[in-house]
């Protein structure tokens, strides 16, 4: 079985750590990660090949220079809450960014930008999908969830999967579960909300209220549908010393009979960087075995998107709840293969 050639645009902690896991699983240091699926569609981890990188963060194409080409991203926002984290950008435009990509001919993109560049999300989007490359958004721009872009990639025999990755072991998945423990013991969760504090320069991004509110919407709605009835979820500050950990705070009320209220307070530290790892590997697996099989045929591209999506995203085309999303992905891509 051949390599999933993939190209990243963005290079985060998410991204390094990726790259890092990826590089200890080829030198076969096994007792230094945690796989959660050794096998996605008949592929390892180690079948992963990053191709690329794309970033407009000058300071991090001179420093990783000398492993992995990374090239000058694209950026067509105002994006001012960027620019006042980096201090220099290096940016190209979509012409050179296709060229690039025709030289490389990857497999999957990976969308890992940073929160709040909407047009910049789209510009991108619209190349890989006329140059028949799937896409795989982490970011919370509405990308698989735009009829019209989803329906692009499909055309061209490729998929588009997200949005918004969910994190291996966050407080999102973990606020899902609480609820979720609840109502199926007969409780009602009545209100719920979570706040976070990090110190990554995506939760600095988040300081601006636009973005917030759009981070806000796509956890509330992906905790709501597990069953509670009022909740609001999102990052509340920056805190720098924090740098990559992520302190997230779960409050709940619940009712028990006789109109008596329950209350759960949970406090989670947890990495955001290696928190996208098992998530990220299972989803670039999943993507590139759907085309390889399906990509003459649409109907059974827009359902592997779908799993795909609820599985391992936040704001998914059809929301599913978490059990159901781990056995339509391993039914799919897993058992079938073993």
């Amino acid at each position: 079985m051949r390599k999933i050639s993939v190209i990243v645009i963005g290079y985060g902690n998410s991204i390094y750590n990726l790259q890092n896991f990826l590089e200890l699983i080829k030198e076969r240091r096994y007792e230094d990660v945690l796989i959660w699926h050794k096998k996605v569609g008949g592929y390892n981890a180690e079948d992963i090949d990053l191709k690329a990188f794309f970033e407009i963060d000058c300071t991090k194409i001179d420093m990783f220079r000398d492993k992995i080409p990374i090239y000058r991203g694209i950026l067509l926002d105002e994006a001012e809450f960027l620019r006042k984290a980096i201090n220099d950008l290096c940016v190209s435009d979509p012409k050179e960014f296709r060229e690039i990509i025709r030289s490389i001919d990857p497999d999957v993109a990976v969308l890992a930008i940073n929160s709040g560049e909407e047009k910049t999300s789209r510009e991108y989007a619209r190349i890989l999908s006329e140059e028949s490359i799937s896409l795989i958004n982490m970011t919370p721009e509405k990308l698989v969830n735009n009829d019209t872009l989803r329906r692009s990639f499909i055309s061209k025999g490729s998929l588009i999967v997200g949005d918004d990755l969910m994190s291996h072991a966050g407080g999102t998945i973990l606020h899902r579960y609480l609820v979720r423990f609840f109502t199926e013991r007969g409780l009602k969760v009545i209100k719920s909300y979570q706040l976070d504090v990090s110190g990554t320069l995506e939760t600095f991004v988040t300081l601006d209220e636009k973005i917030r509110s759009l981070k806000r919407d796509v956890k509330s709605r992906s905790i709501e549908f597990e069953g509670v009835e009022k909740v609001i979820a999102g990052t509340t500050d920056y805190i720098p010393f924090l740098k990559d950990q992520r302190i997230s705070h779960i409050y709940m009320e619940i009712e028990a009979p006789m109109k008596k209220i329950f209350r759960l307070e949970v406090k989670y530290w947890s990495y955001d960087g290696v928190n996208a790892i098992n998530t990220l590997i299972d989803v670039i697996r999943a993507v590139k075995t759907s085309e390889e099989e399906n990509s003459k045929d649409p109907v059974s591209l827009e359902r592997d998107i779908e799993i795909i999506s609820a599985y391992g995203f936040k704001y998914p085309p059809k929301l599913m709840n978490i059990d159901e999303s781990i056995k339509k992905f391993e039914e799919r891509f897993i058992y079938s293969y073993k």
